[in-house]
């Protein structure tokens, strides 16, 4: 668990970054950060591995104070993804990904399967990917690089700073499926920064909102669009994203039989067609289903994949793209 207390940043030049900041991010939890630009947002994430300190207040992860620990130990003990990735150009990907793995003194052997490991993981071939250089690869591979280095010491808390907006918006969404699945996955405590507010309400367990170095809302997405907690915060999820949401949550499974399909072979949940799709959602986005058996009064009457219920959602808000 990370919590953070009354945490202020002013700079020489007499700025307020941070005002009386307290977030407690829950051990295993997606957080997202999101607000404006220089809301403080990376100045916030910054503080948590000590690239930045601050002028009052504190930080205590699993209930010691960040203060107390060995900086340099802190650091490697927290992985690190950041939007320029960050991949030192000369080495190769293994090398890459191995940079704090032998700063720990891990074995060559050790190192090697971890290497295959992790590019597995976030499904490069290893075979292929190992020893080519990060020049060679695309902007999507190298984050998937970065984000297997962030993992391959299995820290506890991964930091990620808008680690997928420089990115195309397919390889963007393709990393973002992936990250949800590896946050499934592996539990890991993950905070992590964006300006995109689709992303934010996509990916996160929890999102807090900030304005002016300022907390202005903390909660699930869904806690956020039915409830915003200021004039700002509606303004800034905006009126159309707020009524979409509240439109689809009213809608039961019923709504969206056109686009059912009979057969699906992978492993679904079973529901009846007039449950809400707000009920429905959770188990796509959090535990992972890519199909929901629909049922009506016992009678299957066919399969709403994960895909196909995003599709109708797109449709809707006529996103043809």
């Amino acid at each position: 668990m990370i919590e953070i207390k009354q945490l202020t940043k002013q700079f020489e030049d007499g700025t307020t970054a941070l005002s009386e900041i307290d977030v407690d991010i829950q051990a295993g939890e997606l957080t997202c950060i999101i607000g404006p630009s220089g809301c403080g947002k990376t100045t916030l994430l910054k503080h948590i591995n000590r690239l930045i300190s601050p002028t009052s207040g504190d930080i205590h992860i699993d209930g010691e104070s960040i203060y107390d620990k060995d900086v340099v130990e802190l650091r490697r003990s927290i992985g690190y993804v950041i939007q320029q990735i960050g991949l030192f150009p000369h080495m190769t990907i293994a090398e890459n990904i191995t940079v704090v793995p032998k700063l720990l003194g891990w074995s060559k052997e050790k190192r090697t399967h971890r290497v295959e490991e992790m590019l597995e993981m976030v499904k490069l071939e290893p075979e292929v990917f190992k020893d080519r250089y990060p020049l060679e690869l695309s902007g999507g591979q190298q984050q998937r690089v970065g984000v297997a280095r962030a993992l391959v010491s299995n820290p506890n808390i991964i930091l990620m700073d808008e680690p997928f907006s420089a990115l195309d918006p397919i390889s963007r969404e393709q990393l973002q499926d992936h990250l949800k699945e590896l946050h499934h996955r592996l539990k890991k405590t993950i905070v992590f920064v964006t300006h995109d507010m689709d992303e934010a309400l996509k990916i996160a367990d929890r999102v807090v909102i900030l304005r002016s170095g300022e907390v202005e809302q903390i909660g699930t997405p869904e806690e956020v669009l039915r409830q915003p907690a200021s004039d700002f915060i509606r303004s800034f999820l905006g009126e159309e994203r707020i009524t979409r949401f509240m439109r689809t949550s009213s809608q039961t499974i019923r709504n969206y039989e056109e686009w059912l399909i009979s057969s699906y072979h992978g492993e679904s949940v079973e529901m009846d067609d007039s449950t809400q799709i707000d009920e429905l959602i959770p188990y796509f986005i959090e535990k992972n289903y890519q199909s929901v058996k629909v049922t009506q009064e016992g009678r299957v009457k066919g399969y709403l994949t994960k895909d196909r219920l995003l599709e109708a959602l797109a449709s809707e808000r006529g996103d043809h793209s």
